[in-house]
């Protein structure tokens, strides 16, 4: 009987096979057993045992797997929009700062194309000289809404330094003025003044009756 058992064993050792793997009570499978040849120099073992073999291998040949890559940088903060209250200050900052760099050329009547053509070159530093020869008394239609606040700041500036230009006696013949309006200011000083003038006759007592004079202008 025991040398049945010891055959029993012995051919159960020959067969090279391998012992079905048994299972811990949680279900993970116990250690692998190393495999045995038989006499014939073959190892058989369970196609279970030779993929976990395989799987071993090669995870203990491939290389480790590259490290992650770097968070992405953050959105860079939207450009925040111009302050157009700001920007039309800082416009209006620099006309005047233009037009101060040049000296006032004043109308007494009696030097209109003078005046006439100094004060359309003090336009032009600011680029209002448009205002003036097209009688723009409101801003052009197309323009943005910044570009019409730069006009209207071109127009008082143009304005202000029109009465400054004008000495009192002129200035007192014009009436009404509509405040901040370049243009209406222009075309009483240009036109109704040059007319004015061109009509006006002065009455000069020479000692004995009077001699009339007409000053007519170009």
């Amino acid at each position: 009987m025991a040398e049945e058992d010891m055959t029993t064993s012995g051919s159960a050792r020959d067969t090279g096979k391998m012992p079905e793997r048994e299972e811990s009570e949680d279900g993970t499978p116990s250690p692998m057993p190393i495999p045995t040849p038989n006499p014939n120099g073959m190892v058989t073992m369970a196609a279970a045992d030779l993929i976990a073999l395989c799987e071993r291998l090669i995870s203990a040949r491939a290389p480790p797997p590259p490290p992650p890559p770097p968070p992405p940088p953050p959105p860079p903060n939207p450009i925040p929009e111009e302050d157009p209250n700001m920007l039309a200050r800082e416009y209006q900052k620099e006309a005047q700062a233009s037009l101060n760099t040049k000296s006032v050329t004043t109308f007494d009547g009696t030097n209109y194309q003078t005046w006439k053509m100094a004060f359309l070159s003090d336009a032009e530093v600011i680029g209002g000289a448009d205002i003036l020869n097209k009688n723009q008394q409101e801003p052009p239609e197309g323009l943005s809404s910044l570009d019409q606040r730069y006009w209207v700041i071109r127009s008082k500036l143009l304005f202000r330094r029109m009465l400054q230009s004008l000495v009192g006696s002129v200035r007192l013949t014009m009436g009404s003025i509509q405040p901040d309006n370049a243009a209406a200011l222009w075309n009483k000083a240009v036109v109704d003044m040059k007319y004015n003038i061109s009509k006006s006759k002065a009455i000069i007592p020479p000692g004995r009756g009077y001699i009339v004079v007409s000053k007519s202008m170009s």
